[in-house]
Order: structure tokens, then sequence, then C-alpha cells
């Protein structure tokens, strides 16, 4: 693993322990980033594109799971 790859890998990891997962997202995901999901949940599809919306989409769960 190159030192970004590592560098990159250690602040994923740090952000995950801190439950930051909206900074995750903010500062390690590409603008284009995509989820896919394993299946489709009620009211949404599989398919996420895009930083905003899976900030939202994180948003939305938080909500809903805490």
């Amino acid at each position: 693993m190159s030192s970004s790859s590592n560098q990159i890998a250690q602040a994923y990891v740090a952000l995950v322990r801190e439950k930051k997962h909206l900074e995750l997202i903010e500062s390690l995901y590409s603008d284009d980033a995509v989820s896919i999901e394993p299946f489709a949940m009620p009211g949404a599809g599989r398919t996420t594109e895009g930083k905003a919306e899976l900030l939202g989409k994180s948003q939305a769960f938080d909500t809903i799971f805490r």
C-alpha cells in the first residue's frame, strides 16, 4: 500500500471509529462517488450517485437509526 493509500486508510478507520460518517463522506469521497446497495430499500433505489446524495442518504439513515 502506498503512503497516500495508507494515510487515506488510516483517516477512514479513525473517522469510522469516531462515528463521524458525514465527515468521512465529506473529506474522503469524490464528488461523483456511487453507492450500490444489494437490495432496494422501500422508497429508495439501489443506487445513490454523487457526494451530496450520499450525504443526504447518510443523514436520513442517522435520523432513522439513532
